[in-house]
């Protein structure tokens, strides 16, 4: 009979319980030793990756509406947007706050867009 089909007597239930959550505390332990050591390097996206991996899979014009306004983070590689994913998984998790240089940036390009009608 294999371990993962052996029967336990319900009375040493509760020690193998106790073990069974120190070998998980352990092995998260190992797990976030590894991570600290060696984190992860951070994954790019194109604009179709970001699609996929955003919870409403929103449409390409409603990704660039966000950029246009400065409502994503983002970077452009040879004129191609670029989203890296810890930037998305922030600003999925608590908003995209800009800095007041980029705020500031952003509205004085909106307002000369405005008066010169480049919209």
């Amino acid at each position: 009979m294999s371990q993962e089909e052996e029967i336990f007597p319900f009375e040493k239930i509760p020690g193998y319980l106790v073990k069974l959550r120190k070998d998980i505390r352990e092995l998260r332990e190992l797990v976030e030793k590894q991570f600290r050591l060696h984190p992860l390097p951070d994954e790019w996206m194109d604009i179709d990756e970001l699609r996929a991996y955003h919870p409403n899979h929103p449409a390409r014009k409603t990704i660039y509406d966000w950029v246009t306004d400065g409502r994503i983070p983002y970077h452009k590689h040879s004129h191609r947007l670029r989203f890296r994913r810890s930037e998305i998984d922030d600003w999925l998790n608590f908003g995209y706050h800009e800095d007041e240089t980029s705020r500031r940036e952003n509205a004085i390009d909106q307002v000369n867009d405005r008066r010169f009608n480049r919209r």
